[in-house]
């Protein structure tokens, strides 16, 4: 079991372990040991190979375990990890089987097996998160864009209209106010949807208007508080 692959698996459990930590500690150490004995030309020890499998178990089980007790914790994206593990250590254990049952047999391809599906699953997974992000992403976006936005017209609204005069407030920008009168005689004796067709095609004349100097919104409800907002706290 690589160390940096366990390393990982501490990063994206949602809850540190103290086994994994001892784990990677003692195959750093034993990593160090093989490391020496190839540096002074001496054979390698049998007892850091016995070493190095025990501690492959003992990682596959100690991560299956953990990602399980995870996973009841509600975190869904464990579970492609699980499932990378359940593979990686059944290649594993056939491959351990081959070695100490069949001598001379070459069991190292089925542990590069076991690698390759679980780096399988795990890239399936994080492709699933990364999409899942992206869509969050897209609809808060959206979300964003219709909190601020007029429904009927597609101009900006009273609250983008607010938070536009927070942030782009100057002394040389002014408001022009226009006001489309006589909507309820439309309403009366048309119907709303003349209404709304009447405020569209007003909104779609002063956007094509003001749109190079200035930003239009659809605010509503043009009374007293609105003129006293726009005597003292002119915007564009």
């Amino acid at each position: 079991m690589p160390i940096c692959l366990l390393l990982y698996i501490r990063k994206i459990l949602s809850c540190q372990s103290r086994a994994l930590n001892i784990l990677c500690l003692l195959q750093a150490a034993n990593l160090f040991v093989m490391i020496v004995c190839y540096l002074l030309g001496r054979k390698e020890p049998y007892g850091t190979l016995l070493t190095c499998h025990f501690l492959l178990m003992c990682s596959v089980v100690a991560v299956l375990v953990l990602c399980v007790r995870d996973l009841r914790r509600g975190n869904p994206d464990i579970r492609g990890v699980i499932s990378g593990f359940i593979l990686l250590g059944a290649c594993s254990i056939a491959a351990l089987v081959l070695f100490y049952l069949i001598l001379g047999t070459n069991y190292a391809y089925l542990y590069s097996i076991g690698m390759m599906l679980f780096t399988l699953c795990l890239s399936i997974t994080n492709i699933r998160k990364l999409y899942a992000q992206l869509e969050k992403s897209i609809h808060a976006e959206a979300y964003q864009k219709l909190a601020y936005s007029d429904a009927l017209t597609g101009l900006e609204n009273r609250m983008a209209m607010e938070e536009h005069q927070k942030k782009q407030l100057t002394d040389h920008t002014v408001y022009v106010m226009i006001d489309l009168n006589g909507l309820k005689q439309i309403n009366d004796t048309y119907g709303h949807s003349a209404g709304d067709a009447a405020i569209i095609a007003a909104a779609e004349s002063i956007q094509e208007v003001f749109q190079d100097i200035g930003k239009c919104y659809r605010i509503g409800g043009w009374n007293s508080h609105w003129r006293k907002r726009a005597r003292d706290c002119p915007t564009r």
